[in-house]
């Protein structure tokens, strides 16, 4: 088992974030959610990690999910950007796999940092 990080809101879509939208605007939304995950692992009290993980992705949403389509960047250099991993590269990050739950109302993203054997 590793550290879980619980994360409100409703994730970006790839299609959304590049379909015509200046580079501003996309940055905002990034910077936003990086923000976001840097707060929540700290309030959660998530500490660093210096093996490589593979990340659990358990996304609850509405409307329509496309595995492919939720964009996990932002989270993950959110998590980049608050110290808990090192970097996003294949020494850091290892893998991934997205669970995706069908809910009324968008709620939450739930991060399940598995640490690695090196």
């Amino acid at each position: 088992m590793g550290q879980k990080i619980i994360i409100q809101g409703k994730l970006p879509s790839y299609n959304k974030f590049y379909a015509g939208i200046h580079w501003a605007k996309r940055k905002k939304i990034a910077d936003e959610w990086h923000e976001r995950v840097f707060y929540e692992c700290k309030a959660q009290k998530i500490k660093p990690i210096n093996n490589p993980v593979f990340i659990e992705f358990d996304i609850k949403f509405s409307g329509a999910g496309d595995a492919d389509n939720f964009c996990l960047k932002v989270l993950i250099d959110g998590l980049v950007k608050a110290k808990i991993l090192r970097g996003d590269d294949y020494r850091f990050v290892r893998g991934y796999m997205v669970n995706l739950e069908k809910v009324k109302a968008w709620g939450k993203i739930i991060l399940n940092l598995v640490e690695l054997e090196v």
